[in-house]
C-alpha cells in the first residue's frame, strides 16, 4: 500500500512539473525577444533538451499548438538580429538546424504524425533539407538522412489511413526523395540508402507509387544502382526485394521490370544460399510472389529462363 502511494505521489509530481514546464514554454514564446539571437538560441536549445529528456512524455510537447507554430515560424521567417560580426542569414540557418533536431526527437511520439497540422510542418522541414542537400556543409548528412528517416517513419505509421496519400503529398516529399536517390559524389552513401528505404515505404501507398513523378524507369533504375553500389557495405537485400515485390503488384510498373530478370535471379540465389545470414522466409516468399506477378506480363514471360527458375526453386524445396 505504501509503495502504491509513493508511485501515485511521484506520478502526480511529474504531472505537475510537466504542466509547469508547458505553461513556461507557452509564456516564453509569447514574450520572446526575437531580435536577441542569444536568447532565441538558448530558448530553442532548452526545447531541444526537453525533446531529448522527456522521451516518455513527448505527447505533452506535441500537443502545444503554440510550440509547433513557433517552430514552423523559425523555419520560414528571416529574423533580424543586427549583430555586427555575423550575417543574419547564417544565424537564421543555425536556428533552423536546432528546429530540425527538435522535430527529429518529437517524431518518437507515435501520435506525432497524426497531428492535423503536422504535414505542413514536415513540408517546411523538407524544404529546408532540399536547400541543405546541395550544400557542402558538415551537417548535411545528419539533416538530410534524418529528414528521410522521418518521412519513412511517417509513411509507415499512416499508410493505412484513408487520407495517407493526401498527407504525404502535402509534404512535397516526392521531389526530395528523387533528389536523394541520385547517385552522386556530392551525396554521402547513407543519404542514398535512406532514400531507398523511404521510396520502398512510399510504394505501399498505391496513389504515391503511381504518381507521375515516381512512375518512370528512372525510379526503378536508381533503386537498383543504389542496391549494387552499397549492398556490400549495408544489408539491402530485404529492402530491394520488398521494393521490387511491391511495384510488381502494379501493372504500370511491369514495363520497367522486363529487363530485370537477371537481377531477380541473383537475388533469388542469394536468398537460397545459407551463407547469407540475413536470408528470411519473408524475403523468399516475396521473391516467388514477385515472379508470379511478373509472369502476368507476356513480354516478361518470354525473357525468363524457365530452367534457371526451376533449379532455384528446387534449391528451396
Amino acid at each position: 500500500m505504501f509503495n502504491m502511494d509513493m508511485k501515485k505521489d511521484k506520478s502526480e509530481m511529474i504531472d505537475c512539473c510537466l504542466k509547469a514546464l508547458l505553461f513556461s514554454l507557452i509564456k516564453i514564446i509569447g514574450l520572446l525577444d526575437t531580435t536577441n539571437f542569444s536568447m532565441f538560441k538558448y530558448f530553442l536549445i532548452a526545447i531541444l533538451d526537453c525533446s531529448k529528456n522527456l522521451k516518455n512524455h513527448l505527447i505533452y510537447l506535441i500537443k502545444i499548438e503554440n510550440l509547433i507554430e513557433f517552430l514552423k515560424r523559425v523555419l520560414t521567417q528571416d529574423f533580424q538580429f543586427n549583430m555586427k560580426d555575423f550575417d543574419d542569414q547564417v544565424l537564421n540557418f543555425s536556428l533552423r538546424i536546432i528546429v530540425c533536431e527538435i522535430f527529429f526527437n518529437l517524431k518518437q511520439e507515435k501520435y506525432f504524425f497524426k497531428l492535423d497540422n503536422i504535414a505542413e510542418a514536415i513540408q517546411l522541414l523538407i524544404k529546408f533539407a532540399q536547400k541543405v542537400i546541395v550544400m557542402n556543409i558538415e551537417k548535411k548528412m545528419f539533416l538530410v538522412s534524418n529528414t528521410l528517416r522521418l518521412m519513412s517513419q511517417m509513411i509507415t505509421q499512416i499508410h493505412m489511413m484513408p487520407e495517407a496519400y493526401e498527407r504525404v503529398l502535402k509534404t512535397n516529399s516526392i521531389e526530395f526523395v528523387k533528389d536523394a536517390l541520385t547517385l552522386s559524389k556530392d551525396l554521402q552513401p547513407c543519404i542514398n540508402i535512406d532514400a531507398l528505404f523511404c521510396l520502398t515505404n512510399m510504394m505501399n501507398i498505391k496513389e504515391l507509387a503511381t504518381h507521375k513523378q515516381l512512375l518512370c524507369a528512372e525510379t526503378v533504375n536508381n533503386s537498383m544502382v543504389i542496391y549494387f553500389a552499397y549492398n556490400h557495405q549495408v544489408e539491402l537485400d530485404e529492402c530491394i526485394i520488398t521494393f521490387l515485390y511491391t511495384i510488381s503488384k502494379y501493372p504500370q510498373y511491369q514495363v520497367y521490370m522486363k529487363d530485370k530478370s537477371k537481377v531477380l535471379y541473383l537475388l533469388m540465389e542469394r536468398q537460397f544460399e545459407q551463407k547469407y545470414e540475413t536470408t528470411t522466409d519473408t524475403s523468399r516468399q516475396k521473391i516467388f510472389s514477385l515472379f508470379h506477378n511478373m509472369t502476368e506480363n507476356e513480354e516478361i514471360c518470354q525473357q525468363l529462363n524457365a530452367k534457371q527458375f526451376i533449379n532455384l526453386t528446387n534449391k528451396m524445396l
